[in-house]
């Protein structure tokens, strides 16, 4: 029983990869924050959610675990310690409403797309391309720039 533990263990190390070290600091930095004092103006409630989200912020600075599981970890205690709502149904419904956001699928897909772009080399031979076509003289370089922002800025 043990030894299939430990093997679990290891196998959870290398899928993923959680850092002890970091966790600790960002567990005594939640603690302290629920510890201080509410500051006036805000319930006790609010300050746990500004305790939550700042150690999330810690968390992903300091590199516990990837970004994307310590943000789903602070879905998650966002849920359960139902510092948004007074219910768990609505504590839920609260900690995943963000996710309708299509500002927040835009973030990803561009997270998703850069991610690729950069594997695959595709970025510097797109880039590439585009200098061996304008970048005759630096003046080619600097209008095809000047149409791409414009491009962007929606003029053309």
């Amino acid at each position: 029983m043990q030894e299939s533990l430990k093997k679990v263990l290891i196998y959870f190390q290398k899928k993923v990869p959680f850092r002890l070290g970091p966790a600790l600091i960002t567990t005594a930095f939640l603690v302290l924050m629920l510890i201080l004092p509410v500051p006036e103006g805000l319930t006790t409630k609010a300050w746990a959610l500004v305790a939550i989200f700042l150690t999330t912020i810690l968390a992903i600075i300091l590199k516990v675990m990837p970004i994307g599981v310590m943000a789903m970890m602070a879905i998650t205690i966002v849920a359960l310690t139902q510092v948004t709502s007074t219910t768990s149904k609505g504590a839920i419904t609260d900690a995943l409403s963000s996710l309708a956001n299509p500002l927040i699928w835009l973030i990803v897909i561009a997270v998703l797309v850069s991610r690729g772009l950069n594997k695959t080399g595709l970025g510097k031979r797109i880039g590439l391309l585009f200098i061996s076509i304008l970048g005759r003289k630096t003046v080619g370089i600097g209008y095809g720039l000047a149409i791409c922002e414009l491009e962007s800025t929606r003029f053309l």
